[in-house]
């Protein structure tokens, strides 16, 4: 008859599975505590004279997830829509709206003064921004 197998894992077994469990309960334990982050701030302006495009632009957004502060009318008129990165150098807030609307020029303007972290001015070439193509939107 055979000899039983001693099922006991060795001693160095037993601690890289100690190590391995610690190590992942850390890891998850980073992902539970930072939680979601917040949403990005958002000011929409119309620089295309159309009308009701920024409020529009503003429910595409929303439904996004993105917090619209502030729409309305820029004070002068646009060719090209650009997003405006307002409260950092390395654009990081302005590259995640404009890959949501399809936006491809971003600029960088520090202003921290206002509760925008972003600002999406609409341009006349609108109608090329891939969120606003949408039936229910389109003007």
């Amino acid at each position: 008859m055979g000899r039983k197998k001693n099922r006991k894992g060795s001693p160095l077994s037993i601690i890289l599975l100690l190590l391995l469990v610690a190590f992942l309960s850390s890891l998850f334990y980073k992902i539970v505590r930072k939680g979601p982050s917040e949403p990005i701030r958002v000011e929409v302006l119309n620089a295309c004279g159309v009308s009701k495009l920024a409020r529009r632009t503003t429910e595409v957004l929303r439904d996004m997830g993105f917090d619209v502060v502030y729409y309305g009318n820029a004070t002068t008129l646009r060719n090209e829509s650009v997003v405006v990165e307002r409260y950092s150098k390395d654009r990081k807030h302005a590259k995640v709206v404009a890959r949501a609307l399809g936006i491809k020029q971003i600029i960088v303007s520090i202003d921290t003064t206002g509760i925008a972290q972003v600002s999406v001015i609409i341009g006349k070439d609108y109608k090329r921004i891939k969120k606003l193509n949408r039936r229910e939107f389109v003007l």
